[in-house]
């Protein structure tokens, strides 16, 4: 998948939303039976999930969704096609599923992993959207038409959505208390700054030119001052 794939190419983007919606609202209806459904299937009963843990991981859940849903809904101008549609299901795969069921067989008691995993999924939630949110209204503005966006919180990183993105689903990984959680937040941070970064720094270069430029010579991508 290259930049022009996702960030340029135009096309009617009603079905694959409508597809990411629905997926979504079912991946979330299966990572709760996951936690707490018993029979997990007919003939299998396990304990279900710790119900502190189990909570906090079905509002963290819930919390992603009506995300995704704002973002699609408001913040999405662009068209969306049929392969970035696919590919959000897949990452809602690991977060609820695999997160589901890690928090299922785990029955040790809540710690303070598990609250600093729900503090920094707040964090990195109202980081990602946060800075979308900021840029959606600054471009609303017809003087900002045909520039860059690089102030306010991407002043930090020139993908600072993204980074807030790794932060949130570490925030998870954490509430699941598990070690094999680490897994996802390796993939998550692999994906946003040797793939998707990358990809879309491309098209902001072509885009933008001599803006972009200016920008990413003082600007990391997604770590202030690091990476």
């Amino acid at each position: 998948m290259n930049s022009e794939t996702v960030y340029e190419k135009k096309t009617a983007s009603t079905l694959p939303r409508l597809f990411v919606v629905l997926s979504g609202a079912l991946l979330l209806a299966g990572g709760s039976h996951l936690m707490f459904a018993s029979p997990l299937w007919p003939g299998y009963s396990p304990p279900t999930a710790d119900p502190i843990r189990g909570a906090v991981l079905a509002l963290a859940m819930v919390i992603s969704t009506l995300r995704i849903l704002f973002t699609l809904i408001y913040l999405l101008r662009r068209s969306m096609n049929w392969e970035e549609a696919m590919g959000i299901p897949f990452a809602f795969i690991l977060y609820f599923l695999f997160f589901g069921a890690l928090v299922r067989f785990n029955q040790e008691p809540v710690g303070w992993l598990e609250w600093m995993g729900l503090g920094l999924f707040l964090f990195g939630s109202s980081l990602n959207t946060g800075s979308e949110l900021a840029r959606h209204i600054w471009k609303k503005h017809p003087e900002n038409k045909g520039k860059l966006y690089t102030t306010g919180p991407f002043a930090l990183a020139r993908h600072i959505n993204y980074t807030g993105d790794i932060i949130w689903v570490a925030g998870m990984a954490c509430i699941t208390g598990s070690i094999y959680s680490a897994i996802v937040v390796i993939l998550v941070i692999c994906f946003f700054a040797f793939f998707n970064g990358p990809m879309l720094d491309r098209y902001l270069a072509r885009k933008y030119g001599a803006q972009y430029d200016a920008w990413a010579k003082k600007t990391r991508s997604l770590i202030p001052g690091l990476f």
